[in-house]
């Protein structure tokens, strides 16, 4: 009998969330046997005699078998978009920072995102975890050996990373056949309010540690579609700030965490003239830590400002 050949293509192929990414949050996991932080890529296959097939389907190196029936979730961003892809009643588990939808909050609890409680992990028996923070290996291959198959999708650190999570999602969930159309019907809600031009000139955004988001950054990826951003040719989060004095932006964005006051009180920032006339907006950064559906209604305040 012939043997079957199998051979790999790519659905979308979608290298998501984890290219260069900022948002692969690896604390507590220098172990040497801690899984490396991976590109992922979200694909079907199909087989030379008996063409595509719902499932198996791959994201990274992980093959979901079959449709999952039992799923947590160590990241408070997946599981939200778990839920608003309306999977949520089939999640058994979640992080202890998983705190939205309110409905989160009675679904047993499993560890925290880099400190995962693996007994009561396998005690739940879902099919697929999922994390946006890498685990040991050891961990891995202990959920495996019980059926459990790790699922490893980072935040994203582009508009089209994040859409690619969708897609992620839809595939563990659906197989090969409905993911694309299920994954594109929950885009449309962020994408329909998306801009179509530039309408606010230069602008910087202040994060965390008072730094600059620069260019493959979630914030650059969906802030430049408002505007020029002027630490764009500065991968990650610019520290020195010193380029501002010759180039200064028409508006200052910043995270909602720092005051007026902490503003004033920087060397370069309190001196630049859209903070001195006023042309100062605060955004939650919540928005950005945790990608999701949600990021909506931070849309709805950009357009007012515009």
């Amino acid at each position: 009998m012939k043997n079957k050949a199998y051979f790999a293509i790519t659905a979308l192929m979608l290298i998501i969330a984890c290219l260069f990414s900022a948002g692969c949050d690896t604390s507590g996991s220098d172990s040497p046997d801690t899984e490396q932080t991976l590109p992922v890529f979200a694909s079907d296959k199909v087989t030379e005699t008996s063409g595509p097939f719902e499932y198996p389907v791959y994201i990274n190196e992980t093959e979901i078998k079959k449709k999952p029936v039992r799923a947590a979730s160590l990241s408070p961003f997946l599981t939200e978009i778990i839920f608003e892809m309306g999977y949520g009643d089939i999640l058994v588990g979640r992080s202890a920072y998983c705190n939205y939808p309110e409905t989160v909050s009675g679904i047993t609890e499993i560890g925290k995102p880099s400190q995962p409680d693996i007994d009561t992990i396998i005690s739940l028996s879902p099919d697929v975890l999922f994390t946006a923070t890498a685990i040991s290996n050891k961990d891995i291959i202990a959920l495996r050996d019980r059926g459990i198959e790790t699922v490893f999708i980072a935040t994203p650190r582009s508009l089209e990373g994040m859409k690619g999570i969708y897609y992620a999602v839809a595939l563990v969930f659906e197989g090969a056949f409905n993911a694309e159309g299920t994954s594109e019907k929950a885009w449309k809600a962020i994408s329909e309010k998306l801009p179509s031009e530039k309408s606010i000139g230069k602008y910087i955004y202040i994060t965390e540690g008072m730094n600059i988001a620069g260019k493959g950054t979630l914030e650059d990826s969906l802030l430049s579609l408002y505007g020029e951003n002027l630490a764009g040719d500065i991968y990650g989060y610019a520290v020195e700030k010193e380029f501002l004095l010759e180039n200064e932006p028409d508006i200052i964005f910043y995270d909602n965490q720092f005051s007026e006051e902490a503003l004033a009180s920087d060397e370069i920032i309190g001196k630049l003239t859209a903070f001195t006339e006023g042309n100062t907006f605060s955004l939650d950064n919540t928005y950005f830590e945790r990608p999701t559906g949600r990021i909506t209604e931070l849309l709805d305040n950009l357009e007012s400002i515009k």
